[in-house]
């Protein structure tokens, strides 16, 4: 597990056991829970980065990223 210190990584562990297939996550996490999810995975990727990301309502964003994590969790779980 102290290898997954990238997000991504962390990703691959939690959809597939194996913090090798990141280049899977994108397609795995569409797959689930449609193309905004992805977006949203992007934005928290840019947001740990000096460039940051381009977040103009945050409170929205979280929103977002709460339910996104629900639904990860619990894919019986219906977005908003």
């Amino acid at each position: 597990m102290t290898d997954a210190n990238k997000l991504m990584k962390v990703a691959a562990l939690a959809f597939f056991g194996d913090i090798g297939r990141t280049d899977d996550v994108y397609r795995e996490l569409r797959a689930r829970c449609g193309p905004r999810a992805v977006d949203i995975l992007k934005q928290c990727q840019n947001g740990a980065h000096a460039t940051g990301a381009q977040i103009t309502d945050t409170h929205r964003f979280v929103d977002e990223v709460q339910d996104l994590v629900q639904r990860v969790r619990k894919p019986e779980v219906r977005g908003r």
